[in-house]
């Protein structure tokens, strides 16, 4: 199947929310000043809650339907692993440099000893994407982990269940992770392999997963009524209107930061995704509209990955030039540091990302084509 306009112009508005979360909180830490110039995009974090749905969405749209066995399985878990770690090899390998530029050792040692963890461990964790007790050396390489999880559970079920009874294998997954987080099997942050399996954002993909099954079933007449419900709820909980709202009453759920983000920010985004992607096969999208965020979408995984190393490297560069105080260095911050995130992240995409897709592509196994596409 062919990209979907729709959800690469999400995958653009994700990134970018993620990115200007990151560049305002960067900012403060290269200033060393004590507040944020605003805390306005500190919910841009969320970025990754839609970006999770979205994952969800694409396997089912394209790997639902693929036949039960091994060489399916296989053929599944290449064309992911191809996709995520040439690049992200790339990029934890240049953070793992600018630690060893910067202190003689590349990793954040003071950070491992607090967590009583090896460097050597800890590297080698980051570059396979396994859980351990803090943040990658690349710190978004936290989300990546839950990105393999869920691959290798799919990849199970191509392996085990017929294509017909996947989606039934999606709702007991999600039942297991209920049970077994109400059972205090969940952590705030997976460092092991059973906090991540019961971890409440893996129900973010499993989200985007049904979406992706309403669609292909041909129910799409709810597209307009969810994206405005989804819209509405996403900009609530941007707004944190839900805290307001539940002040004083007793949620046990909202002890736990995990759980409330993949309620007030994945059940809106999943009502989004559906709601775009539906319109779109309904002959309805307005591609032109969202033709910049499109673009940034094919961008995205580049953006992602480099986006927090490049502005920390220019606003260490700038506030050393120029000092923390006056708006002359914040505003060269702001400019410089976005110009060349957009910069690097274009070099990474036509250079690197792009020619290993096609490269993996042309060393791909013959069958089930399809599951090669980017997700």
């Amino acid at each position: 199947m062919g990209k979907l306009k729709s959800i690469q112009s999400l995958r653009g508005i994700a990134a970018l929310l993620v990115f200007l979360c990151h560049l305002f909180a960067i900012e403060q830490q290269a200033a060393r000043r004590p507040d944020l110039l605003t805390s306005f995009w500190n919910n841009g974090a969320h970025g990754v809650d839609l970006f999770f749905v979205i994952s969800g969405f694409v396997i089912v749209w394209v790997a639902a339907d693929a036949r039960t066995g091994c060489g399916p399985s296989m053929r599944f878990l290449y064309a992911r692993a191809a996709r995520i770690y040439p690049l992200w090899w790339l990029c934890a390998a240049a953070m793992a440099g600018a630690y060893w530029a910067l202190s003689g050792m590349p990793w954040d040692a003071p950070r491992l000893a607090q967590y009583g963890m090896s460097g050597d461990d800890h590297l080698i964790r980051s570059f396979l994407l396994l859980p351990q007790a803090h943040h990658p050396v690349l710190g978004v390489g936290w989300t990546l982990v839950h990105e393999i999880y869920f691959y290798l559970v799919f990849a199970l079920m191509i392996l085990i269940l017929p294509a017909s009874t996947r989606l039934y294998g999606l709702t007991i997954w999600a039942s297991v992770i209920l049970i077994g987080s109400i059972a205090g099997g969940a952590k705030e942050f997976a460092d092991s392999l059973i906090p991540l399996a019961l971890h409440p954002m893996t129900l973010e993909f499993i989200l985007g997963a049904y979406a992706a099954y309403l669609i292909k079933s041909g129910i799409q007449r709810f597209a307009r009524m969810s994206l405005f419900v989804g819209l509405l709820g996403f900009a609530g909980a941007f707004w944190e209107l839900d805290q307001v709202f539940l002040q004083g009453v007793d949620y046990v759920v909202y002890d736990m930061l995990a759980w409330r983000r993949t309620i007030v920010f994945g059940i809106p985004s999943v009502l989004i995704v559906y709601g775009l992607v539906a319109l779109e096969r309904q002959s309805r999208w307005r591609g032109k509209l969202l033709a910049l965020f499109e673009k940034l979408g094919d961008w995205s995984y580049a953006l992602y990955l480099c986006h927090s190393l490049v502005l920390a490297f220019t606003g260490r560069l700038i506030y050393q030039a120029l000092g923390a105080e006056g708006p002359w260095a914040i505003g060269a911050y702001l400019a410089i540091g976005t110009a060349t995130t957009l910069s690097v992240t274009a070099l990474l995409h036509y250079s690197v990302e792009r020619p290993s897709i096609a490269f993996f592509k042309r060393h791909r196994p013959t069958a089930n084509r399809t599951l090669s596409q980017p997700g």
